[in-house]
Protein backbone atom coordinates (compact mmCIF):
# COMPACT_ATOMS: atom_id res chain seq x y z
CA UNK A 1 0.00 0.00 0.00
CA UNK A 2 1.03 3.77 -0.33
CA UNK A 3 3.08 4.95 2.23
CA UNK A 4 2.96 8.36 4.31
CA UNK A 5 3.34 11.60 2.21
CA UNK A 6 6.85 12.40 1.44
CA UNK A 7 8.99 15.31 3.78
CA UNK A 8 7.96 18.84 2.54
CA UNK A 9 4.44 16.86 1.12
CA UNK A 10 3.44 15.11 -1.95
CA UNK A 11 1.20 12.33 -2.91
CA UNK A 12 2.46 8.82 -3.12
CA UNK A 13 1.26 6.21 -5.01
CA UNK A 14 1.23 2.42 -5.16
CA UNK A 15 3.56 0.56 -7.41
CA UNK A 16 3.28 -2.84 -8.13
CA UNK A 17 4.72 -6.11 -6.50
CA UNK A 18 8.32 -5.32 -6.07
CA UNK A 19 9.47 -8.53 -6.80
CA UNK A 20 7.65 -7.70 -11.10
CA UNK A 21 9.25 -4.32 -10.89
CA UNK A 22 12.52 -5.35 -10.07
CA UNK A 23 12.65 -8.00 -12.63
CA UNK A 24 11.25 -5.87 -15.46
CA UNK A 25 14.13 -2.78 -14.51
CA UNK A 26 17.21 -5.44 -14.81
CA UNK A 27 15.72 -6.18 -18.00
CA UNK A 28 15.64 -3.01 -19.42
CA UNK A 29 19.03 -2.13 -17.85
CA UNK A 30 20.46 -5.33 -19.65
CA UNK A 31 18.74 -4.70 -22.81
CA UNK A 32 19.26 -1.37 -22.99
CA UNK A 33 23.24 -2.09 -22.69
CA UNK A 34 23.32 -4.44 -25.46
CA UNK A 35 22.59 -2.91 -29.09
CA UNK A 36 22.47 -6.19 -30.37
CA UNK A 37 18.99 -6.91 -28.18
CA UNK A 38 15.83 -6.71 -29.63
CA UNK A 39 14.84 -3.22 -29.94
CA UNK A 40 10.55 -3.98 -30.18
CA UNK A 41 10.80 -5.82 -26.86
CA UNK A 42 12.92 -3.66 -25.38
CA UNK A 43 10.28 -0.80 -26.88
CA UNK A 44 7.59 -2.73 -24.59
CA UNK A 45 9.26 -3.02 -21.80
CA UNK A 46 10.21 0.25 -21.37
CA UNK A 47 6.37 1.58 -22.36
CA UNK A 48 5.26 -0.76 -19.37
CA UNK A 49 8.11 0.70 -17.29
CA UNK A 50 6.65 3.78 -17.68
CA UNK A 51 3.18 2.94 -17.19
CA UNK A 52 4.15 1.43 -13.96
CA UNK A 53 6.49 4.40 -12.57
CA UNK A 54 5.24 7.42 -14.20
CA UNK A 55 1.93 7.60 -15.68
CA UNK A 56 -0.10 7.69 -12.14
CA UNK A 57 2.21 10.77 -11.29
CA UNK A 58 2.80 13.42 -14.76
CA UNK A 59 -0.59 13.85 -14.38
CA UNK A 60 -0.30 15.40 -11.00
CA UNK A 61 2.59 17.54 -12.08
CA UNK A 62 2.61 21.21 -11.89
CA UNK A 63 1.91 21.91 -15.81
CA UNK A 64 5.30 24.30 -15.20
CA UNK A 65 7.38 21.74 -13.78
CA UNK A 66 10.95 21.36 -15.99
CA UNK A 67 13.07 19.12 -13.62
CA UNK A 68 12.30 15.77 -11.78
CA UNK A 69 14.51 14.67 -8.94
CA UNK A 70 14.54 10.27 -9.03
CA UNK A 71 15.35 8.52 -5.53
CA UNK A 72 15.37 5.07 -7.42
CA UNK A 73 15.27 1.82 -4.85
CA UNK A 74 16.85 -1.52 -5.86
CA UNK A 75 17.54 -2.53 -9.62
CA UNK A 76 15.52 0.77 -10.41
CA UNK A 77 18.72 2.69 -9.95
CA UNK A 78 19.91 0.91 -12.51
CA UNK A 79 17.18 2.51 -15.28
CA UNK A 80 17.82 5.85 -17.08
CA UNK A 81 14.44 7.71 -16.20
CA UNK A 82 15.40 9.85 -19.05
CA UNK A 83 14.75 7.24 -21.87
CA UNK A 84 11.22 6.03 -20.64
CA UNK A 85 8.73 7.16 -23.29
CA UNK A 86 5.84 9.39 -22.25
CA UNK A 87 3.40 11.36 -24.51
CA UNK A 88 4.69 14.62 -26.84
CA UNK A 89 3.24 16.68 -28.57
CA UNK A 90 0.28 14.96 -30.55
CA UNK A 91 0.32 12.45 -28.00
CA UNK A 92 3.07 10.31 -30.33
CA UNK A 93 5.66 8.81 -27.37
CA UNK A 94 8.70 10.30 -27.07
CA UNK A 95 11.42 9.94 -24.33
CA UNK A 96 10.92 11.69 -20.62
CA UNK A 97 14.29 13.82 -21.53
CA UNK A 98 12.20 15.62 -24.06
CA UNK A 99 9.87 16.77 -21.66
CA UNK A 100 12.07 17.21 -18.27
CA UNK A 101 15.34 17.46 -16.93
CA UNK A 102 16.05 14.09 -15.07
CA UNK A 103 18.39 14.30 -11.82
CA UNK A 104 19.12 11.45 -9.51
CA UNK A 105 19.76 11.47 -5.84
CA UNK A 106 21.29 8.04 -4.06
CA UNK A 107 18.99 8.62 -1.05
CA UNK A 108 16.96 11.64 0.48
CA UNK A 109 19.91 11.45 4.13
CA UNK A 110 22.62 11.93 0.85
CA UNK A 111 20.44 14.70 -0.80
CA UNK A 112 20.12 16.25 2.72
CA UNK A 113 23.80 15.41 3.86
CA UNK A 114 24.92 17.44 -0.10
CA UNK A 115 22.55 20.26 0.93
CA UNK A 116 24.20 21.03 4.28
CA UNK A 117 27.57 20.41 2.62
CA UNK A 118 27.23 22.92 -0.05
CA UNK A 119 26.05 25.74 2.40
CA UNK A 120 29.82 25.78 4.00
CA UNK A 121 31.60 25.05 0.78
CA UNK A 122 33.53 27.56 -0.76
CA UNK A 123 33.47 28.37 -4.69
CA UNK A 124 36.32 26.85 -6.90
CA UNK A 125 38.60 29.40 -8.18
CA UNK A 126 39.47 27.78 -11.34
CA UNK A 127 36.52 26.26 -14.15
CA UNK A 128 37.48 23.05 -15.59
CA UNK A 129 40.29 20.54 -15.36
CA UNK A 130 40.47 17.54 -18.03
CA UNK A 131 42.75 14.26 -17.25
CA UNK A 132 42.36 12.05 -20.94
CA UNK A 133 43.49 9.20 -22.56
CA UNK A 134 46.18 7.96 -20.11
CA UNK A 135 49.04 5.46 -21.44
CA UNK A 136 48.60 2.01 -20.42
CA UNK A 137 50.15 -0.28 -22.93
CA UNK A 138 54.13 -0.56 -23.21
CA UNK A 139 53.33 -0.78 -27.16
CA UNK A 140 51.45 2.37 -27.13
CA UNK A 141 53.00 4.76 -29.98
CA UNK A 142 53.48 7.72 -27.50
CA UNK A 143 56.62 5.67 -25.76
CA UNK A 144 59.83 6.66 -27.07
CA UNK A 145 61.47 3.51 -28.46
CA UNK A 146 57.79 1.35 -28.70
CA UNK A 147 57.54 -1.30 -27.23
CA UNK A 148 56.12 -4.86 -27.82
CA UNK A 149 52.36 -4.93 -28.36
CA UNK A 150 52.07 -8.85 -28.07
CA UNK A 151 53.09 -8.35 -24.37
CA UNK A 152 51.06 -5.07 -23.48
CA UNK A 153 49.73 -3.82 -20.12
CA UNK A 154 46.15 -3.37 -21.87
CA UNK A 155 46.36 -7.43 -23.83
CA UNK A 156 47.01 -8.80 -20.19
CA UNK A 157 44.45 -6.43 -18.20
CA UNK A 158 41.75 -5.24 -20.85
CA UNK A 159 42.96 -2.07 -20.82
CA UNK A 160 43.04 -0.32 -24.92
CA UNK A 161 43.81 2.81 -25.81
CA UNK A 162 40.59 4.57 -26.20
CA UNK A 163 41.02 6.65 -29.24
CA UNK A 164 38.48 9.25 -28.95
CA UNK A 165 38.95 10.55 -25.28
CA UNK A 166 41.56 12.67 -26.46
CA UNK A 167 39.65 14.37 -29.04
CA UNK A 168 36.99 14.44 -26.42
CA UNK A 169 39.41 16.30 -24.10
CA UNK A 170 39.95 18.61 -27.35
CA UNK A 171 36.65 19.14 -28.04
CA UNK A 172 35.65 20.28 -24.46
CA UNK A 173 38.31 22.79 -24.26
CA UNK A 174 37.44 23.87 -27.23
CA UNK A 175 33.44 24.49 -26.03
CA UNK A 176 35.76 26.11 -22.72
CA UNK A 177 37.85 29.01 -24.74
CA UNK A 178 38.40 31.50 -22.82
CA UNK A 179 37.73 29.81 -19.65
CA UNK A 180 40.66 28.47 -17.04
CA UNK A 181 41.43 24.98 -18.25
CA UNK A 182 43.64 22.73 -17.07
CA UNK A 183 44.60 19.48 -19.46
CA UNK A 184 46.49 16.79 -18.44
CA UNK A 185 46.43 13.99 -21.45
CA UNK A 186 48.38 10.86 -21.62
CA UNK A 187 51.01 10.19 -19.71
CA UNK A 188 50.21 13.50 -17.86
CA UNK A 189 47.03 11.84 -16.89
CA UNK A 190 48.43 10.38 -14.00
CA UNK A 191 46.77 8.93 -10.51
CA UNK A 192 48.73 11.25 -8.29
CA UNK A 193 47.51 14.29 -10.39
CA UNK A 194 43.62 13.08 -10.20
CA UNK A 195 44.74 12.80 -5.90
CA UNK A 196 46.61 16.10 -6.12
CA UNK A 197 45.10 19.06 -3.58
CA UNK A 198 45.51 21.40 -6.97
CA UNK A 199 42.59 19.41 -8.42
CA UNK A 200 40.37 21.09 -5.47
CA UNK A 201 40.80 24.32 -7.10
CA UNK A 202 38.29 23.51 -10.48
CA UNK A 203 34.51 23.74 -10.47
CA UNK A 204 34.31 20.95 -12.88
CA UNK A 205 37.05 17.47 -13.36
CA UNK A 206 36.66 15.82 -16.31
CA UNK A 207 37.50 11.58 -16.61
CA UNK A 208 37.92 10.24 -19.75
CA UNK A 209 39.55 6.86 -18.90
CA UNK A 210 38.77 3.39 -18.00
CA UNK A 211 35.96 2.83 -15.47
CA UNK A 212 36.15 -1.02 -13.21
CA UNK A 213 33.33 -2.23 -11.58
CA UNK A 214 33.42 -4.62 -8.92
CA UNK A 215 30.12 -5.01 -6.86
CA UNK A 216 31.49 -7.64 -4.57
CA UNK A 217 33.99 -5.14 -3.24
CA UNK A 218 33.14 -1.74 -4.19
CA UNK A 219 36.08 -0.25 -2.42
CA UNK A 220 38.18 -1.70 -5.56
CA UNK A 221 36.29 -0.05 -8.16
CA UNK A 222 38.30 2.60 -9.80
CA UNK A 223 39.34 4.75 -12.75
CA UNK A 224 42.65 3.50 -14.54
CA UNK A 225 45.44 6.80 -15.47
CA UNK A 226 48.43 6.03 -16.92
CA UNK A 227 50.02 2.78 -15.96
CA UNK A 228 53.18 3.74 -17.81
CA UNK A 229 55.41 7.12 -17.65
CA UNK A 230 57.36 8.85 -20.78
CA UNK A 231 60.47 5.99 -20.29
CA UNK A 232 57.76 3.15 -19.84
CA UNK A 233 58.36 2.45 -16.27
CA UNK A 234 55.49 1.32 -14.51
CA UNK A 235 53.31 3.67 -12.15
CA UNK A 236 50.19 3.28 -10.56
CA UNK A 237 47.37 3.99 -12.35
CA UNK A 238 44.35 2.88 -10.39
CA UNK A 239 42.40 5.21 -8.50
CA UNK A 240 40.15 3.25 -6.10
CA UNK A 241 36.69 4.54 -4.39
CA UNK A 242 38.83 4.33 -0.68
CA UNK A 243 41.25 6.97 -2.60
CA UNK A 244 38.38 8.85 -3.90
CA UNK A 245 36.59 8.79 -0.37
CA UNK A 246 39.74 10.78 1.15
CA UNK A 247 39.62 13.60 -1.66
CA UNK A 248 38.18 16.83 -0.93
CA UNK A 249 36.63 18.25 -3.49
CA UNK A 250 34.54 22.02 -3.98
CA UNK A 251 33.34 21.24 -7.22
CA UNK A 252 30.17 21.65 -8.54
CA UNK A 253 30.56 18.90 -11.16
CA UNK A 254 32.83 15.59 -11.43
CA UNK A 255 31.97 13.57 -15.05
CA UNK A 256 33.20 10.16 -14.94
CA UNK A 257 33.43 9.48 -18.61
CA UNK A 258 34.05 5.61 -18.76
CA UNK A 259 32.11 2.23 -18.46
CA UNK A 260 29.47 2.09 -15.84
CA UNK A 261 30.74 4.46 -13.50
CA UNK A 262 27.51 4.85 -12.29
CA UNK A 263 26.75 1.34 -10.78
CA UNK A 264 27.66 -0.14 -7.21
CA UNK A 265 27.00 -2.44 -4.38
CA UNK A 266 23.14 -1.67 -3.19
CA UNK A 267 22.89 -0.58 0.60
CA UNK A 268 19.93 0.28 1.73
CA UNK A 269 19.10 3.51 2.51
CA UNK A 270 22.53 4.45 0.75
CA UNK A 271 21.70 4.24 -2.79
CA UNK A 272 24.66 2.34 -5.21
CA UNK A 273 27.86 2.29 -3.53
CA UNK A 274 30.74 2.90 -6.11
CA UNK A 275 32.83 5.56 -8.23
CA UNK A 276 29.72 7.94 -8.48
CA UNK A 277 28.85 8.02 -4.53
CA UNK A 278 32.59 8.38 -3.83
CA UNK A 279 33.26 11.61 -5.52
CA UNK A 280 29.42 13.09 -3.94
CA UNK A 281 30.77 11.78 -0.46
CA UNK A 282 34.07 13.68 -1.54
CA UNK A 283 32.17 16.82 -1.78
CA UNK A 284 31.23 17.11 -5.40
CA UNK A 285 27.57 18.74 -6.05
CA UNK A 286 27.21 16.57 -9.07
CA UNK A 287 28.05 13.73 -10.96
CA UNK A 288 28.11 12.43 -14.12
CA UNK A 289 28.34 9.13 -14.69
CA UNK A 290 27.07 5.86 -16.94
CA UNK A 291 24.96 3.15 -16.41
CA UNK A 292 26.06 0.33 -19.23
CA UNK A 293 29.74 0.14 -21.26
CA UNK A 294 29.47 3.29 -23.50
CA UNK A 295 31.09 3.47 -26.82
CA UNK A 296 34.06 5.70 -27.53
CA UNK A 297 33.11 7.78 -30.00
CA UNK A 298 29.62 8.25 -29.41
CA UNK A 299 30.15 9.30 -25.95
CA UNK A 300 32.95 11.91 -27.05
CA UNK A 301 29.87 13.27 -29.44
CA UNK A 302 27.92 13.42 -26.45
CA UNK A 303 30.28 14.83 -24.06
CA UNK A 304 31.17 18.09 -26.49
CA UNK A 305 27.43 18.68 -26.74
CA UNK A 306 27.36 18.70 -23.11
CA UNK A 307 30.21 21.16 -22.36
CA UNK A 308 28.58 23.22 -25.59
CA UNK A 309 25.89 23.58 -23.47
CA UNK A 310 27.79 24.14 -19.92
CA UNK A 311 30.43 27.04 -21.17
CA UNK A 312 28.44 28.15 -24.54
CA UNK A 313 25.03 28.73 -23.61
CA UNK A 314 25.29 28.94 -19.91
CA UNK A 315 22.90 25.86 -18.88
CA UNK A 316 22.91 24.26 -15.57
CA UNK A 317 24.52 20.59 -15.97
CA UNK A 318 20.83 19.28 -15.93
CA UNK A 319 19.57 21.44 -19.22
CA UNK A 320 22.83 20.86 -20.89
CA UNK A 321 22.63 16.82 -20.34
CA UNK A 322 18.87 17.14 -21.67
CA UNK A 323 20.45 19.57 -24.51
CA UNK A 324 22.88 17.15 -25.65
CA UNK A 325 20.77 13.92 -25.24
CA UNK A 326 17.33 15.07 -27.11
CA UNK A 327 19.87 16.46 -29.96
CA UNK A 328 21.81 12.53 -30.30
CA UNK A 329 17.73 11.31 -29.76
CA UNK A 330 16.91 13.60 -32.98
CA UNK A 331 19.58 11.82 -35.22
CA UNK A 332 18.73 8.89 -36.55
CA UNK A 333 22.05 7.38 -36.14
CA UNK A 334 22.17 8.01 -32.45
CA UNK A 335 18.24 7.93 -31.70
CA UNK A 336 18.57 4.32 -29.88
CA UNK A 337 19.05 4.78 -26.56
CA UNK A 338 22.15 2.99 -26.44
CA UNK A 339 23.71 5.95 -27.50
CA UNK A 340 22.46 8.65 -25.24
CA UNK A 341 20.77 7.42 -22.18
CA UNK A 342 23.70 5.59 -20.27
CA UNK A 343 25.19 8.84 -18.71
CA UNK A 344 23.11 10.36 -15.70
CA UNK A 345 23.46 12.76 -13.60
CA UNK A 346 23.39 12.88 -9.80
CA UNK A 347 23.20 14.84 -6.86
CA UNK A 348 22.11 18.39 -6.31
CA UNK A 349 21.29 21.13 -9.13
CA UNK A 350 23.71 24.11 -9.57
CA UNK A 351 24.12 27.04 -11.79
CA UNK A 352 27.59 26.90 -13.83
CA UNK A 353 27.51 30.65 -12.74
CA UNK A 354 28.60 31.73 -16.29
Amino acid sequence: PPGPPPPGGGEPFELPGRGALQELARRVHERLGDPAAGRSTLQSDLQELSRLLLAPALGRLDPGALRLLVVADGALQYVPFAALPVAGPGGAPVPLIVRFEVLNVPSIAVLQEMRRGAASRRAAPADLAVLADPVFDPGDPRLSGGGEPARSTSAEDGFSRLDWSGREAAAIAAAAAGKDVRLALGFAARRDLALAPELARYRILHFATHGILDTEHPELSALVFSRLDEQGRPVEGFLRLQDVYGLHLQSDLVVLSGCQTALGRRMQGEGLIGLAYGFLFAGSSQVLASLWPVRDRATAELMERFYRGLFQQGLRPGAALRAAQIEMWNRRTTRDPFFWAAFVLQGDDFSPGG
